[in-house]
């Protein structure tokens, strides 16, 4: 019994010596796949840490020559330790086109195999390209810098050529995008984008020599600097001129007599359905029933909230089309669009027309381009601080500050400005001026605190004009701030600080000299201190500023601004009986109407019988503005003319 006992305990030991065994040899195994499985894993991170750290090199460097070719086309400017750059003719305005010669460029997008280039296609990689423009058949431009373009970094290697591993770029496959049309132009197909090798020195021109020298093979020791660590390739779009589709198209039920529709006001208003077929031009790509559901899905938020299209797309204008509304659904992508098109239409024929994200900076860039002459050097002067024509992006905020401005419709915004930033970030929507009107009263969603924020201007109802006290004044004020000015006070500037920003001084004023002759000083040719008046730049201004409003308004009434400029002379009578003083009249400005007026005198000479000479000047009374057949209701109907001096 015994002996039986011992020989099953053995079988029971082997049995869980074997399941050990078993159980280790899975364990092993286990470990081994785990161990080489991440040791792939490991690789393949690494590989892709290095493939996008490659892209990055490939973003920064065509980034970087892109900004070398702008300042070597470029005038730049320093102030206030930023710099910027103003292109030196309108040729450095846009980016040089490389990779193609100028006569491969068309003006419409490609139909077939056969056709020209897209005009929105600025450059591929290529080797050694020399620069071209697409208006001008030369190979050096002269208005760049000598030797401040950048060099082409491509190597004669096509990338639809196969590499060693096999590895290549189809035409098709460059153009899934869609900017190039459905069928790439021949000239693209024959001539696609090369390679751009990097290597330890960084990315160069490798050639055939080395190459079959082996000197650009990978040396893991670091010792050899033409070793190729990656490549790569790109094609740059100007996708500005294209319709962005989150923004462009209104639903064709919309009135034509819709007056922001005819006067297309926005990117919104732009008629989508007008995108000829390549086939037949009289056939759309996208039909009203396509462009009626597009802005139904896209719109669906806005609709919802504010009820029509034209109060969407206004709300939608005053932010700049960058924010969407809760319920919206804009394209995000590029493959976005493309694929909305396959789904709904079918056909991605209208792809190379549309886009899904182009925004214009909303800001002005305005600045004198060069010196008239020794008295009227704008160029110099516009950066120099203090001066009253300034390049506009060089005036910048003194101080981190909050800035609130008012949209078209009276409401408020508030956005933070950091020291630094550019003074004027928008530019000035002539919509404003429909707040004014001739008796004070504010309309069209204005307010007196919009009026003075965004005009400088306060009702005089004691006197019926308007007085010019800036934004933060209280009392009528006898000049303009400047831009730099303006600055200072951590505020936008308003509507006649940026006239007199934007006129060129030299051009202001209207002075015609002292009258001279033994006549007293203070006779001007034309009245009472006409010289010394009328050559004041702001009194200018004001004039120029209340034209525009009046121009722009729909009544007749003429705007007043008092301009607090000159003090009572003390050689000339304060007060004309049952008139205005002579000081406030020169110090008021009155804006030009669809009203008479007087254009022009005649002189009238008699002579007696005992000849002695007699005269008199004989005025002209006549309405140069009036339009035949018109009738005007909101207008003055009595007026009475009144000399001075």
């Amino acid at each position: 019994m015994k002996h039986v006992c011992t020989r099953s305990k053995h079988g029971v030991a082997l049995v869980t010596v074997l399941a050990l065994v078993a159980l280790l040899s899975m364990m092993l195994v286990s470990f081994l796949v785990s161990m080489r499985i991440e040791r792939r894993s490991s690789f393949n991170y690494g590989r892709a840490i290095s493939a996008q750290e490659l892209a990055k090199t490939a973003l920064q460097e065509t980034y970087g020559d892109l900004q070398r070719e702008i300042a070597a086309g470029s005038s730049p400017h320093s102030e206030g330790g930023y710099t910027t750059y103003r292109p030196v003719t309108n040729h450095t305005a846009m980016p040089l086109r490389t990779g193609f010669s100028p006569s491969s460029f068309g003006t419409n997008i490609p139909t077939s195999a056969s056709s020209l280039l897209p005009p929105t296609l600025v450059r591929v990689s290529r080797a050694a390209d020399s620069a071209s423009l697409d208006d001008n058949l030369i190979s050096s431009p002269t208005w760049y810098t000598t030797g401040g373009l950048p060099a082409s970094r491509a190597s004669a290697v096509s990338t639809t050529t196969q590499s060693a591993n096999g590895r290549s770029i189809s035409v098709e496959r460059w153009n899934k995008a869609l900017f190039l049309g459905a069928t790439p132009p021949s000239v693209f197909s024959n001539t696609p984008p090369d390679w751009v090798y990097v290597t330890r020195s960084g990315s160069r021109v490798c050639t055939d020599a080395e190459a079959a020298a082996g000197d650009l093979l990978m040396d893991l020791s670091g010792l050899q600097t033409n070793s190729v660590l990656g490549r790569y390739a790109y094609v740059i779009y100007d996708q500005g001129a294209l319709l962005d589709v989150n923004v462009a198209g209104y639903r064709p039920t919309l009135a034509s007599s819709t007056p922001e529709l005819r006067g297309k006001t926005s990117l919104a208003y732009a008629k989508l359905s007008a995108i000829p077929s390549a086939t037949n031009a009289s056939v759309p790509l996208l039909s009203d029933t396509t462009v009626q559901n597009l802005i139904n899905w896209r719109n669906k938020g806005g609709a919802l909230r504010y009820g029509t299209d034209t109060e969407t797309i206004r709300k939608a204008h005053e932010e700049g089309f960058l924010k969407a509304n809760p319920g919206d659904n804009p394209l995000l992508s590029r493959q976005d669009l493309i694929s909305y098109l396959k789904t709904t239409t079918g056909s991605t024929d209208a792809a190379a027309y549309l886009t899904t994200f182009t925004r214009e900076v909303n800001a002005p860039s305005w600045a004198p381009v060069r010196n008239e002459n020794s008295w009227f050097p704008y160029l110099t002067d516009c950066r120099t601080a203090g001066k009253p024509n300034r390049d506009v992006l060089s005036v910048r905020f003194a101080g981190d500050t909050s800035v609130t401005r008012y949209r078209t419709d009276g409401t408020t915004e508030t956005y933070s400005a950091k020291a630094g930033e550019p003074l004027v970030q928008r530019r000035f929507p002539l919509s404003r001026i429909g707040w004014l009107s001739a008796d004070g009263t504010p309309k069209n969603g204005g307010s007196a605190a919009s009026i003075k924020t965004c005009f400088g201007l306060v009702w005089d109802s004691a006197n019926a004009c308007w007085n010019y006290t800036g934004p933060d004044g209280a009392v009528a004020l006898a000049n303009i701030a400047t831009l730099d000015e303006v600055a200072a006070r951590n505020r936008e500037p308003d509507f006649f600080e940026l006239l007199k920003a934007g006129i060129l001084n030299g051009s202001l004023g209207q002075n015609p000299g002292a009258s001279g002759n033994g006549i007293s000083s203070i006779e001007g040719p034309s009245g009472q201190n006409f010289d010394s008046y009328s050559s004041y730049a702001d009194r200018h201004i004001i004039q120029i500023g209340a034209n525009i409003i009046d121009q722009y308004d729909a009544d007749s009434y003429p705007t007043a601004i008092y301009l607090n400029a000159f003090a009572p002379d003390p050689n000339v009578n304060a007060t004309l009986p049952g008139e205005m003083s002579l000081s406030r009249l020169y110090n008021l400005l009155v804006g030009v109407e669809n009203l008479p007026c007087i254009t022009r005198y005649f002189l009238i000479n008699y002579k007696y019988a005992d000849m002695k000479l007699g005269g008199w000047m004989q005025p002209e009374i006549w309405n140069p503005h009036q339009y035949p057949g018109v009738a005007f209701t909101d207008r003055p109907t009595n007026f009475r003319i009144v000399t001075y001096g």
